[in-house]
């Protein structure tokens, strides 16, 4: 490892503790892109190559954007505008139905449920019933013997 690495590990490290004393005063994106920077400068100075500056530029056009194309350009934004406002319209409504649905599906879950408690009150109504009239039943009592015999 060379001098100029070991410079760039201190500065790395000597960033992150910055960064973490101060939050919010410094963002990652903005420390990684200053190491970049001064890691670019670094290996072109070693190199013996010229500084080099770091600007953003736009794109420059070539073209002098005609009328029409300006026109072209409005409404494509304009359809662009309407269809996205459709969608958000359309995702609203649908999100909206898929909600009454669920609130149907939920109350009619909840009268079911009642529904078969009552059944199963019944079932066991009956069924308490039934064995009560089995146990005093002469008629039971006699076909059960008839059929054994």
């Amino acid at each position: 490892m060379n001098r100029e690495e070991s410079n760039n590990i201190v500065s790395t490290v000597r960033i992150k503790k910055e960064s973490q004393s101060n939050p919010g005063d410094v963002t990652y994106t903005s420390l990684i892109k200053d190491e970049l920077k001064s890691a670019i400068k670094s290996r072109r100075v070693s190199r013996g190559l010229p500084d080099v500056k770091f600007e953003p530029t736009s794109p420059a056009r070539d073209y002098e954007v005609t009328e029409e194309e300006e026109k072209r350009r409005k409404l494509r934004r304009e359809r662009n505008r309407l269809a996205a406002y459709k969608c958000r319209r359309k995702k609203k409504y649908k999100e909206k139905q898929i909600i009454e649905e669920h609130t149907t599906q939920i109350e009619l879950n909840k009268k079911l449920k009642e529904e078969k408690d009552l059944l199963e009150k019944e079932r066991e109504r009956l069924t308490t019933i039934w064995r009560n009239h089995s146990v005093e039943c002469s008629l039971h009592k006699t076909s059960a013997k008839m059929t054994r015999t």
